[in-house]
């Protein structure tokens, strides 16, 4: 890993699985991959092997809104993720911290 850079990311589907999609992306060099694209305009590389589940949930609505905590409370994200209602701007430095 050539820096602290992570992606952090909802999904439906096993970890194993949306880990080799994200690999796949990069080897396709599809530019629709945050992680692809982040590896191209830097010339960085991730480590595939040493991902990590923050959070698991059923519900689509609940993965969203784990998503976009976990992508604001780390600076170094390169994600996009779901707008997080006005409510959540209050608490947002309580779980940073």
């Amino acid at each position: 890993l050539d820096c602290n850079a992570i992606y952090i990311g909802e999904t439906s589907k096993t970890i194993a699985d949306r880990k080799k999609e994200h690999q796949n992306s990069v080897l396709r060099q599809q530019e629709n991959s945050l992680v692809f694209q982040h590896m191209k305009r830097f010339r960085h590389n991730f480590d595939f092997e040493n991902v990590s589940l923050l959070q698991t949930s059923q519900n689509l609505g609940t993965r969203r809104v784990l998503e976009a905590i976990y992508t604001k409370t780390h600076p170094q994200s390169i994600n996009r993720s779901y707008q997080l209602p006005d409510q959540f701007a209050q608490i947002l430095p309580c779980i940073n911290n």
